[in-house]
């Protein structure tokens, strides 16, 4: 591809990067909800939905915001791991979701600030 192609695909990633991270922070305010009301059921149900929806569209962040990729993947991988433990540690899933939250508000900026 001449860098002009590259520069196409990128542009038509950012709307899908976009509603994917819009997704997710909606999925995880969700799950902070349920970490606050102690539904257990909520949050086992809640955090694959995080990780399926960023399956979805984490290819087009890789390439193009590797430092955010990395951010989101270290609080997401633990953040799902805990939330499908048999006892769950309401305390670390609020602290993994609180940085996930921050890491996709801040892919948010840069998806808005590079268009």
């Amino acid at each position: 591809p001449t860098p002009s192609d590259a520069g196409k695909a990128t542009s038509a990633a950012a709307p899908e990067v976009r509603s994917g991270v819009t997704t997710m922070l909606s999925i995880s305010e969700t799950f902070k909800d349920a970490i606050s009301t102690g539904d257990d059921a909520k949050i086992k149900e809640t955090g694959p939905q995080l990780e399926t929806t960023w399956r979805s569209f984490e290819d087009s962040v890789k390439p193009k915001y590797p430092d955010s990729y990395e951010e989101v993947e270290k609080y997401l991988d633990p953040l799902v791991a805990a939330s499908q433990a048999k006892t769950l540690d309401k305390a670390v899933l609020a602290e993994l979701d609180d940085g996930l939250l921050r890491s996709l508000k801040g892919l948010l900026r840069k998806v808005a600030a590079s268009n």
